[in-house]
């Protein structure tokens, strides 16, 4: 029995107009209360033209026994109204649905227009999916009140069960039988900024509204709201008010739901709801009052005390289907920060894990980006690569002349020059290079940490500084016949600083040679030019 039906609301700032309240505003008949089941009566308390006539609209007045009917506003002519009768437009059911729970897009959050919703925007109107017969009209899954029970309302009726095409199509396909398509293409729930959606309302705290001069719940809006998920089955449970499935539910598919928390009115000793008054509160913005008066309207039992309690409801979300390059990829759930919390899902620790790192990033030391100066950079390697670096693919990642390591067994330098043709010798982590490169540049690395605990060190400071560090390299010609197998010993000294370097080279025809000269203080071992 519904004690809010349809009434006046009248201020108590008398300077400011009446208004209709009830919740008859949206349904479709004429005031009086339908009968159950239904009557030959109720086939004339129907509202035809709330459906089917565009412009239409209409209010609420009190007849002389001062019974509420809905009537047409003022200024429609309902003969030329029922004249331009047509099949029902997404505007005529919105006359209802929009401002479902009080306000627009306050109930489920999902109320789609040709800016939030792709079908919409291609011209789709309520009715080609919500289809109907002989006046029923087939809903959603969740309601409790289903007219057409036998009338499934699905994506996969258009789009059938393997939507996707292309070269990611399988690979998605085989999420459809667990994710529901909602999970996916409805990624946030309210996404227009101007239509808001209800996520909180507190009867206990009423608030005044200066405009209309009569009061409301408090209430917390939000836009762009993140859905929370749960496994669903199509089915409902009353209590407490939460969707049904499991992840042991072959039925059941991952689903999206717009959560909203409802502070209402318990009676303190029997712990159940209380019906208030809906006009005593909006006008007097007294819940006590109100109880009172939903008590007596309707003959429920009352211990005299009640208490506020809040409760979490949860509505689907169907509607403001994004463009599929907004949908969720798979990073937006398989990764540590992803929308789907796997292990509230059901999922074992272990099978939690491995889901919700599918498509993680790799970790922050898996990029690292070396910055040289041009001319003579001291560098180690910063990641371990995944095909390991030789002197030579070193020189090409960093476009350098020369690599130059100190060998720790020789315990002299080794030098390495594009010239020489060769691998050079191999590069490891945490030991240190100089390298020569033309011109200054950023180097990006991927790769993964070293295994034992040395680490990269990082680009010294570079300045202007003198040559430091210069590699002799060439090859052996014109060798005389007689050495065999011997073994030379090539020298380079400088003249000014009486540095020297050298090293073995074998006596054979063409061999390469290297020989650094390096300063680690950075003095000059060469003059420039």
């Amino acid at each position: 029995m519904s004690i809010n039906w349809l009434g006046i609301l009248q201020p108590q700032d008398a300077s400011l107009p009446a208004q209709p309240g009830g919740c008859a505003q949206c349904h479709a008949g004429l005031g009086a209360r339908p009968n159950l089941p239904p009557t030959e009566a109720d086939l004339t308390n129907v509202d035809c033209l709330l459906c089917h006539s565009p412009n239409y609209r209409r209010t609420v007045m009190k007849d002389a026994e001062g019974r509420a009917h809905l009537v047409p506003a003022e200024g429609v002519d309902p003969v030329l109204a029922a004249q331009s009768a047509q099949r029902p437009t997404s505007e005529m059911c919105s006359r209802c649905h929009l401002k479902a729970a009080g306000g627009p897009n306050f109930k489920h959050g999902d109320y789609p227009t040709p800016e939030t919703d792709v079908h919409m925007a291609a011209g789709i109107v309520c009715v080609d999916c919500h289809t109907t017969q002989n006046h029923k009209i087939a809903g959603g899954g969740y309601m409790i009140a289903q007219e057409l029970p036998e009338v499934r309302v699905a994506c996969d009726n258009c789009h059938t069960t393997a939507p996707h095409e292309g070269e990611d199509g399988e690979r998605l396909n085989s999420h459809t039988s667990r994710v529901a398509c909602q999970t996916c293409h409805i990624p946030r729930i309210a996404r227009d900024p101007s239509l808001p959606t209800q996520m909180t309302r507190d009867y206990a705290q009423p608030v005044y509204n200066p405009s209309n001069g009569l009061y409301g719940p408090k209430v917390e809006k939000a836009a762009d709201v993140i859905p929370t998920y749960f496994w669903w089955n199509d089915h409902w449970m009353d209590t407490p008010p939460k969707p049904v499935g499991s992840i042991e539910d072959p039925e059941a598919r991952i689903t999206p739901w717009k959560p909203m928390e409802v502070t209402v009115p318990f009676d303190a000793a029997t712990h159940t709801p209380i019906y208030i008054k809906q006009g005593v509160y909006k006008i007097k913005g007294d819940l006590n009052a109100a109880v009172l008066a939903g008590v007596q309207a309707s003959g429920q039992d009352y211990s005299g005390a009640w208490e506020a309690v809040t409760e979490r409801m949860y509505f689907d979300a169907n509607h403001q289907v994004a463009p599929a390059a907004e949908a969720l990829t798979c990073a937006d759930c398989h990764t540590p920060e992803g929308v789907l919390s796997f292990a509230a899902l059901g999922y074992s620790a272990e099978r939690a894990a491995k889901l919700q790192t599918l498509m993680a990033p790799a970790p922050a030391e898996g990029r690292f980006t070396l910055s040289l100066a041009r001319g003579l950079n001291m560098i180690s390697l910063p990641l371990k690569p995944a095909t390991p670096y030789t002197a030579k693919t070193l020189a090409e990642e960093l476009g350098a002349t020369v690599v130059i390591k100190l060998d720790p067994q020789l315990q002299r330098f080794v030098g390495y020059t594009v010239a020489q043709g060769t691998e050079g010798f191999a590069i490891e982590g945490g030991q240190g290079y100089i390298v020569n490169v033309p011109e200054a540049k950023n180097v990006v690395f991927t790769g993964t940490l070293w295994s034992d605990d040395a680490g990269a060190a990082p680009v010294a400071t570079q300045l202007e500084t003198p040559v430091w560090a210069f590699v002799v390299s060439g090859q052996l010609v014109n060798l005389p016949r007689d050495l065999g197998d011997q073994s030379l010993t090539l020298w380079v000294r400088n003249t000014s600083s009486g540095l020297v370097a050298k090293s073995p080279v074998p006596a054979v025809e063409g061999a390469s040679f290297a020989l650094v000269l390096a300063d680690l203080s950075r003095q000059a071992v060469v003059a420039e030019g």
